[in-house]
């Protein structure tokens, strides 16, 4: 059981650094196009335009704004996943006079763990 909660470790964890990584890119990419875009020289239509050098800023600013989309997304996700699970499966607690075995079954395996038994089951 144990081995099953690392590789599930294992894969959120992978699973975050992608994501992040995904942001960062789409917001380097961002911050390419804009500066791609904006700067005037590139385009021969535009006559004794200003020359703008914008560097590397628009670059570390996408990066920077895809960097907090992705520290949002983790956080939502660590804070509102379990929710969101139970919410797209239909879950429903369970009526504790219906179903009580079931609870006396999670409440001893919580007890045998040391962790404490679930909010609503």
């Amino acid at each position: 059981m144990y081995s099953e909660i690392a590789a599930n470790n294992d894969a959120a964890s992978s699973s975050s650094s992608c994501s992040s990584v995904i942001w960062l890119a789409i917001g380097a990419a961002l911050g390419f196009l804009f500066k791609a875009v904006a700067h005037p020289a590139v385009n021969p239509a535009i006559e004794n335009a200003q020359q703008t050098n914008y560097g590397w800023g628009p670059v570390i600013i996408g990066i920077a704004i895809g960097g907090v989309l992705a520290l949002g997304g983790i956080v939502y996700s660590l804070n509102a996943g379990a929710g969101l699970v139970l919410r797209v499966s239909g879950a429903c607690p369970a009526d504790p006079t219906q179903f009580q075995q079931l609870h006396n079954l999670v409440e001893a395996l919580a007890i045998g763990e040391g962790i404490p038994s679930p909010r609503s089951m």
